[in-house]
């Protein structure tokens, strides 16, 4: 069931990818309520960011914890480790035909650079990509971008945008206008 949701809480999750030594940060709803510093609704799942170039550590130091899974276009499929590329997600679980506790989202990187998965041409610094502190999480203008330019626009990511996007920077706000279409 794509519904069933039984989230971790930010710290579970935290406990779990600190020591993992990787780039990851929280995204979608939680990092931009975690910029705004309170939560502002209600969450369906937890979304992590993390670097394509890490997956191989997170199956090495978490699947015996988990079962993961693939999704893609409205499947989903076991992820056995293998390589995979941002248009794929990762949805977890504890256990076969158990909730899922969290979902992994993916964003290519080469050369200390990330690159946005819808366009290329879209990219940044990958010390720009996170913003650091008690909960790390994707930077509010990126997260907000791959909210307003999702091929389903959801009224919960139209609120979002409107509760977050006032008190971005306006160097943040310059740069979320120059890339949104």
């Amino acid at each position: 069931d794509y519904n069933n949701h039984q989230n971790y809480s930010l710290e579970k999750i935290k406990s779990l990818f600190n020591p993992l030594n990787i780039e990851w940060g929280f995204s979608g709803g939680w990092a931009l309520d975690l910029f705004i510093g309170q939560q502002s609704r209600e969450h369906s799942d937890v979304d992590v960011c993390v670097l394509t170039q890490d997956l191989a550590v997170i199956y090495e130091k978490l699947s015996n914890e988990f079962i993961f899974y693939k999704a893609f276009d409205g499947l989903l499929q076991y992820w056995l480790g293998e390589p995979l590329t941002p248009k794929y997600s990762i949805w977890v679980a504890e256990q076969e035909n158990k909730p899922f506790v969290f979902e992994i989202v993916l964003i290519e990187s080469s050369n200390e650079e990330w690159f946005y998965k819808r366009n290329n041409d879209i990219s940044g610094s990958l010390d720009q990509l996170f913003v650091k502190g008690e909960y790390l999480y994707l930077s509010p203008e990126i997260a907000l971008l791959y909210k307003m330019e999702a091929s389903v626009l959801r009224e919960k990511d139209i609120e979002d945008y409107k509760r977050v996007y006032p008190k971005l920077s306006v160097k943040q706000q310059i740069w979320l206008d120059n890339h949104c279409s």
